[in-house]
Parts: C-alpha cells; structure tokens; sequence
C-alpha cells in the first residue's frame, strides 16, 4: 500500500471509481461473476500500482481462492455487499496519499470479508491472538 500511494496518479483513480461503479451495477443486476471479476480488478490495479509485480501472483491466487469460496457460501447479511462501501476508504487513503490510511482500510476490509464469508475463519483467528 505505501508504494501505490504514491504511484498512483488521476487516471489510476478514475479507473478504479469506475471499478466501484461497475461494481455498484453488478450488485444491482444481480451478477456475482461480475463483481467478482471487477473486486478482483479494482484489488490488482492497487497491486499492480506499487510496482511489486512478482507479488501479484500469489495476491491473485489468493483472491480466486476466496472468491471460489465465496460462490458456494453466500453471506447472511447483504448490507455489507456494497462495494463502494467496502472499498470507499482504500481509495479515499490511496487519493490522500495517506500510506496509513489505506493500509488501516485494506486490513479492516479483509477482516469485513472474513467475518462475512468466513466466520469460522474469524474464530480460528482470535482462539490463535489469545
């Protein structure tokens, strides 16, 4: 996060609210391949921005398995499916320049989706901080 804030530049933050906005249209359509294809594109384009490219494998493989996973456990609570959102305050840190910001955003995002799609998970992680 701290390397994409301060590579990324105004077309770099127009692509990715346009990523939140198809990603608005595909909650609203009911498409979740296509919100899975754009969350991945709107986490990779961060990625790919800090210019750590030998990393992005194993983030991508990351998100497939989790998006995999998602598909056949869909989430009780919907609300939290917003994706402007859920993804709001890693743009809002990233466009501050604000390395911390981002990077408190993006950890607070991927403990939103374990505590949604994987409450198990959730558990497992705070017998281990114990």
């Amino acid at each position: 996060i701290p390397h994409s804030a301060k590579r990324l530049r105004e077309k770099n933050f127009a692509e990715l609210e346009s990523y939140l906005n198809e990603m608005d249209a595909a909650v609203e359509n009911d498409d979740p391949y296509a919100l899975s294809e754009l969350d991945r594109l709107f986490h990779l384009s961060v990625f790919h921005s800090s210019g750590l490219q030998s990393l992005e494998p194993i983030l991508t493989r990351c998100m497939l398995h989790m998006h995999l996973y998602t598909f056949g456990n869909p989430p009780e609570n919907t609300d939290m499916l917003i994706p402007t959102v859920a993804h709001a305050p890693i743009l809002e840190g990233l466009r501050q320049g604000d390395s911390e910001k981002a990077a408190e955003a993006v950890h607070n995002h991927i403990l939103a989706t374990i505590h949604l799609w994987s409450p198990s998970l959730e558990s497992a992680m705070a017998a281990h901080s114990e």
